[in-house]
């Protein structure tokens, strides 16, 4: 029996996983060079954060003689940038369908992303879901330990868990405490085969094999 949910953010509560590039550009909008530094930096650094990404960025500008603000301040402008296109941005198809089916239900819903979690947070209220969910999770503290903080916290066993998600880490860290995992399509990651996907999120709650309360 389902007994909690944890969903990843972008790309599968919101279809923003382009977002999150089209923020750097639009940080240095007003800065010379800026879109071309910052495409060198994200092909060099495909895994960086916005915070080691836009300290990388101020380096490079200073380095070259271009003025720009300081790493905290591009930081800032990218979080503005990101919440105000997030915020703006569809949902991905069946998010808002599957979250009210599960309100119904005595099931515990989470967010768990690597996105920095004050942002997140910010987010996710602006966004009108923060009603939807017992906490809203993310950096510095990795998937997997939230994973296994959240069974600590609800007291049910891992196979009362199953994680939504788009990307292979959401996937690794629900295998790494036991849970179920549904990947959404369209997002960071295709699916692998034998996997179990889904195009919407509603289309979960008819998956066969997976069982939760009545409402």
């Amino acid at each position: 029996m389902i007994r909690c949910v944890i969903f990843d953010f972008d790309g599968t509560l919101r279809q923003s996983v382009a977002i999150k590039h089209k923020a750097y550009f639009a940080a240095v909008r007003d800065i010379k060079r800026g879109e071309e530094l910052f495409r060198e930096i994200i092909r060099e650094f495909p895994r960086m954060t916005r915070y080691s990404g836009c300290a990388l960025f101020a380096e490079r500008a200073r380095d070259l003689g271009i003025d720009c603000p300081d790493s905290e301040e591009l930081a800032a402008r990218y979080t503005r940038a990101c919440e105000d296109a997030i915020a703006a941005c569809p949902e991905v198809p069946g998010a808002t369908a599957f979250l009210d089916w599960l309100q119904a239900r005595p099931v515990y819903c989470f967010v768990v992303s690597g996105t920095p979690q004050t942002p997140l947070r910010e987010t996710v209220k602006r966004i009108g879901f923060e009603d939807r969910f017992v906490d809203v999770l993310g950096d510095p503290v990795s998937k997997p330990e939230h994973y296994s903080d959240i069974l600590a916290r609800t007291g049910l066993p891992a196979a009362a868990l199953l994680a939504v998600g788009d990307g292979d880490d959401d996937k690794a860290a629900a295998e790494s405490i036991g849970g179920r995992f549904v990947r959404v399509r369209g997002g960071a990651e295709q699916p692998q085969t034998n996997e179990c996907a889904v195009d919407a999120l509603d289309e979960i709650t008819s998956i066969s094999d997976l069982e939760f309360p009545d409402a």
